[in-house]
């Protein structure tokens, strides 16, 4: 360990004003921590690209499986200081970018979501300079990359950065902040110097209609829990220029029984909440835990925790095979629901930490079934200090605990998808986003990590340097109304790249003699599969036409689209017909006469342009001569 920390101090010692660094756009580099800062790559090596000012993390895969390599493709928002322009970002498995936007302002949580039928990115935009939330809007992209809808809350408040979640019934689900007053006596006392005391940044959601912009429903925190639930030290916040950040929602999901799980990341809790009433039906974690951990505190200890989910045991049908068999495969049984919770779990906030590392967890929660009489009085919501205090009714257990091998700890941000399994006799896998450190895993199930993916080295982590707030894996298939970008070098490479694009496959370079032409005009000279986001198509050695372009292929060779023509100039042309000349069998004697021809036609425009600018200057001569001077009077 002390090993680690003084090359970390070094490096920071001798590298301190390299942050980043281009490493090409083929990218063979594959650089170990202390190799990138020994040759100089900074804390965020990169790929530069030809046909586009857009950039790329360099990865660094050092745990990989053929499990991950499917129609899935990563989809997250790098972001931190070594990243000039930060914006949304789709790479393939292999860390290829596929997609790539800037933004004015930051943006967050870019994942794909389903509207009526249709597949959409959406993606935050906004000022997160309040530090750990925001204000500003989410944005709808269909698959041509083209906006279509702008969700913003309502009451006169902004979308925060934290979630937006599409429900099947149309509504988005919104996280919201607000500077709101309320009674702070119980954590501190204020001097008479300070104006505005008393305020907070209250959290809350909204479900709004997306088609007709209605808010269906709201949820605020105050109105539910005490301000001395809080884990945050107030320290001298809570006026209305600097609110008290007591709660800190980050996650927000609505069930198939029409009520909505919630996360607060500074009351250590995840609270289920009734769809109706807004009352809280259960509490998982913090002080006021409702559930008997099975597991001696080790199920309920998670703190600063990020994404909490709600799944069922059959999207791990080989985990809870023994399981299944005995209760059957339905969440509800006899006015009991038992069903899976998944977090990512930061233990850490700030200096402050709980556990040496974060890690991904999976539980498994045990409470009345919601929509039924309770058999007993609820619980009273109190604290509580001992297992044995809890109702039995309520019972919480590890299921896994999904831990990397390097230990990072994730002071802020992270995330936990569940991947579904396309056989459905097969367990879901699990993708982990470190959040503040810039790194994302996938597991097996049982916890078996398959393949871990950086996008800055180690020496990044805790600094702020290389960060996503989240990271997703989706199916996801772009075809951009943008065509495709060409790009002709000096060093005799066409280059071309299509920005969003899934399904090319290849490419083919076409020329033809004159533009504009009919497209049966066009002729190809060569085919060239893809190759990563950008390819180089080599043509030093072809006879090139004046004009050229590029067309994308997919797998079975249709044309997808087609990039703008490039003109060659027209030296390119005459140096094709000369090429063609020589490889036509023509007799010499007829050779040197073509040749002859064509210095004569050079030599007639010669003298006629000679000719042509002599008698030019001869008449303005001749016409300055015929000026009568003042001089001259």
């Amino acid at each position: 360990m002390m090993k680690g920390l003084t090359a970390l101090a070094l490096a920071g010692l001798f590298h301190g004003s390299t942050i980043a660094h281009d490493v090409g756009a083929e990218a063979y580099f594959d650089p170990g921590d202390g190799e990138a800062w020994e040759l100089n790559y900074g804390y965020y090596p990169y790929r530069s690209y030809q046909t586009t000012d857009l950039i790329s993390p360099q990865f660094r895969t050092l745990v990989d499986s053929p499990e991950c390599h499917d129609d899935r493709h990563v989809f997250f928002t790098p972001r931190g200081f070594s990243i000039e322009a930060p914006g949304p970002m789709i790479v393939d498995s292999h860390g290829d970018l596929i997609w790539a936007k800037s933004t004015e302002g930051q943006a967050y949580d870019l994942t794909v979501q389903e509207y009526k039928g249709e597949q959409y990115l959406t993606y935050w935009v906004g000022d997160d300079r309040v530090r750990g939330h925001g204000a500003g809007d989410y944005y709808m992209l269909n698959t041509g990359y083209q906006e279509v809808h702008k969700i913003s809350a309502l009451n006169g408040m902004a979308a925060d950065l934290h979630e937006l979640v599409i429900t099947p019934q149309g509504t988005a689900l919104l996280t919201v902040y607000e500077v709101y007053q309320h009674d702070l006596s119980e954590l501190r006392n204020f001097e008479d110097w300070e104006e505005d005391p008393h305020y907070v940044w209250d959290s809350l959601f909204q479900e709004i209609d997306i088609e007709t912009n209605e808010l269906l429903f709201q949820w605020r925190a105050s109105d539910h829990y005490s301000i001395n639930e809080t884990f945050k030290s107030i320290g001298g916040t809570g006026t209305k220029n600097d609110p008290f950040d007591w709660y800190h929602i980050n996650s927000v999901e609505k069930d198939e029984f029409d009520n909505y799980l919630i996360s607060a990341r500074y009351t250590h809790t995840v609270t289920y909440i009734n769809g109706t009433s807004g009352d809280i039906i259960w509490v998982l974690g913090g002080k006021r835990n409702m559930f008997k951990d099975l597991d001696g505190g080790f199920a309920t200890n998670f703190a600063w925790q990020h994404d909490a989910r709600l799944h069922s045991k059959t999207e791990f049908p080989e985990l809870f095979r023994d399981d299944i068999a005995l209760f059957g495969a339905d969440k509800e049984k006899n006015g009991v629901t038992k069903q899976l919770v998944t977090l990512f779990d930061n233990s850490a906030e700030d200096i402050e930490h709980t556990l040496d590392s974060s890690r991904g967890l999976m539980l498994e929660v045990t409470y009345p079934s919601a929509h039924l009489p309770r058999t007993q009085p609820a619980v009273d919501l109190v604290r509580r200090n001992a297992a044995d205090a809890q109702d039995d009714q309520y019972s919480v257990k590890i299921i896994r605990s999904y831990n990397h091998p390097q230990g990072p700890l994730s002071s802020s941000q992270g995330s936990l998808q569940v991947l579904p399994s396309e056989d459905d006799q097969k367990d879901s896998k699990v993708f982990v986003g470190y959040g503040y450190n810039a790194l994302f895993s996938e597991y097996s199930a049982d916890g078996t990590l398959l393949c871990d993916n950086h996008f800055a080295t180690n020496y990044s982590w805790g600094r702020g340097e290389v960060q996503s707030y989240r990271a997703f894996k989706f199916a996801w298939t772009g075809r951009p109304v943008d065509p495709p970008t060409a790009l002709l070098s000096s060093d005799g490479q066409v280059y071309v790249s299509w920005n969003g694009a899934t399904e090319v496959k290849g490419w083919t370079l076409q020329h033809t003699r004159t533009f504009p032409a009919a497209e049966n005009a066009w002729e190809n000279v060569l085919q060239i599969d893809k190759t990563g986001f950008e390819t180089a198509i080599n043509i030093e050695d072809e006879e090139l036409l004046r004009y050229i372009r590029v067309k994308a292929v997919d797998q079975n060779g249709v044309m997808l689209g087609v990039s703008r023509e490039i003109d060659m100039g027209w030296s390119a042309g005459l140096a094709s017909s000369m090429t063609q000349l020589n490889t036509v069998d023509v007799a010499p004697i007829k050779l040197i006469m073509l040749i002859c021809v064509n210095v004569i036609i050079l030599f007639v425009l010669y003298e006629l342009c000679r000719r042509l600018f002599t008698w030019r200057q001869t008449r303005k001569w001749r016409q300055r001569r015929g000026i009568r001077l003042p001089s001259d009077a």
